[in-house]
């Protein structure tokens, strides 16, 4: 590129002017105006010469200036380049993901249709029983309460039976009791009879005594 520029330059002759740069004093004599045509031509190769020089300084300024262009272009795609791989891996790791969780949402759907239609048979199941056991207790009711009123029944049977039969016992008993109280009675006069008979006798018989002796 220095090269393509010197080669210009020195093509254009002396229409090129300087690039600004600080005046050195050869450039100050040569610029001050030549008088022959001798002097005409050093001083057309005097400016020649620096405005060739100031033209490869500034080529490989420029050149300079592009290469450190080029390498931070060329880190700035490197440095794309590695997060555009690492965006393009957290891109497939999202659809991963995505496509894990559309998955987990078939397969929860589908398992809470399965649940949801398990609940629905269990419960029509459990409203089944539930009015079975409904049935049964109403009958059972029923049935207990028809037992309380029998055995009710039966107990007021039972106690007029018993109150019937104790009665009838009392009697009985009454009677038997009487009976022995008569039996006792008719012993005892019996007994009495017998020992005032006897007292009566040993009476007769001390009475007996006692004459003999006075006539004695």
């Amino acid at each position: 590129m220095a090269l393509r520029s010197k080669a210009s330059l020195r093509n254009a002759g002396v229409n090129q002017k300087p690039m600004g740069s600080p005046r050195t004093e050869k450039q100050q004599q040569l610029e001050d105006g030549p008088h022959t045509y001798a002097e005409y031509l050093e001083c057309r190769r005097g400016l020649v010469s620096a405005i060739l020089d100031e033209q490869d300084e500034h080529a490989l300024q420029m050149e300079e200036r592009a290469r450190q262009a080029v390498a931070r272009a060329a880190a700035i795609i490197q440095s794309s380049h590695s997060q555009e791989k690492e965006r393009l891996d957290y891109l497939h790791q999202l659809e991963g993901r995505i496509q894990a969780l559309q998955q987990a949402r078939r397969t929860a759907a589908a398992e809470l249709d399965d649940f949801q239609q398990s609940a629905a048979e269990t419960r029509q199941r459990l409203v089944m029983e539930l009015d079975e056991v409904q049935q049964r207790t109403k009958r059972a009711r029923a049935g207990w309460s028809a037992v309380q009123t029998a055995l009710q029944q039966h107990r007021v049977k039972e106690r007029a039976t018993e109150s019937g039969a104790a009665q009838r016992c009392g009697e009985a008993a009454e009677q038997q009791l009487q009976s022995q109280v008569t039996a006792v009675e008719a012993r005892f006069q019996q007994a009495v009879a017998v020992l005032q008979a006897q007292v009566q006798e040993r009476k007769v018989w001390a009475d007996a005594q006692c004459a003999m002796c006075d006539v004695r």
